[in-house]
C-alpha cells in the first residue's frame, strides 16, 4: 500500500507538471504517506523504506560509477553490484541498531531477490490491488505474486546462516565509521579536520 502511494505521489506530480528534485519527490512521498497513515510514523519498515531509498539517493549522487559503465547491458552486472552494496554499506548501520546485527549473505540474497521483487512481485502486487474487485482475476494475480516470492525464497534457503550478532557498544561504532567514510568522501578531512577528530576517536 505504501508503495502504491509513493507511485500515486510520483505520478501526480509528473501529471502536473511539477519540477522537483529527487529528494523533494522523496518527502512529498513520506508526507502523504504520514498523512494518509499517521500511526506508521511509529513502524520500523516505513522508516528501513525511507532511508533505503534516501540511501539510493545519496549513493547514486556521490558515488556514482564512472559514464561508461552505466550504459550497455554489459555492465548489468556491474550496475547492479555497485546498487547491492550501496544498500548494504549504506543501511548498516540502521540495519544494526534495529536488529543488532547484519547478514553476511545479505549482499549475495539481494543480488538474486532484489531484481525478481522489484520486476516482478511488485508490480504483481499493485497490479493485483487495482483488479481486487474483478472475482476471478483478482485471486489470481495474488497466486502469481505467491508463486514469484516462492521463487524468490527458495534459493535462498540454500544460503548459510550469515547472521552477525553485534552489541550496543558495537552498534554505535558502525554509525560512527559510516559517518567517517562520508567524511572521506566529501573531504571534510580537508576543509575541517577538527570535525572529524571525535569520529576518528571513536573508531
Amino acid at each position: 500500500m505504501r508503495a502504491m502511494l509513493a507511485l500515486l505521489t510520483w505520478s501526480a506530480l509528473r501529471l502536473k507538471g511539477i519540477n522537483c528534485s529527487s529528494w523533494q519527490v522523496w518527502l512529498f512521498c513520506i508526507a502523504m504517506i504520514l498523512f494518509l497513515e499517521p500511526l506508521s510514523v511509529l513502524s520500523d519498515s516505513l522508516w528501513m523504506s525511507a532511508l533505503a531509498v534516501a540511501g539510493l539517493l545519496i549513493w547514486y549522487q556521490s558515488f556514482a560509477l564512472p559514464i561508461r559503465f552505466r550504459r550497455g547491458k554489459r555492465w548489468l552486472p556491474l550496475r547492479l553490484l555497485h546498487l547491492q552494496l550501496g544498500m548494504l554499506l549504506l543501511l548498516m548501520p540502521l540495519q544494526v541498531f534495529i536488529f543488532h546485527g547484519f547478514s553476511l549473505s545479505a549482499l549475495v540474497a539481494n543480488l538474486w531477490a532484489v531484481p525478481l521483487i522489484s520486476l516482478i512481485t511488485v508490480p504483481l502486487i499493485l497490479t493485483s490491488l487495482l483488479l481486487n474487485i474483478v472475482p476471478s482475476v483478482g485471486p489470481f494475480i495474488w497466486w502469481l505474486a505467491d508463486r514469484s516470492l516462492a521463487l524468490v525464497f527458495f534459493p535462498l534457503q540454500q544460503l548459510p546462516n550469515g547472521w552477525f550478532h553485534l552489541e550496543n557498544t558495537l552498534a554505535a561504532v558502525s554509525l560512527v565509521c559510516w559517518l567517517l567514510l562520508l567524511a572521506l568522501r566529501f573531504g571534510w578531512w580537508r576543509s575541517s579536520p577538527a570535525s572529524i577528530l571525535p569520529v576518528l576517536y571513536y573508531c
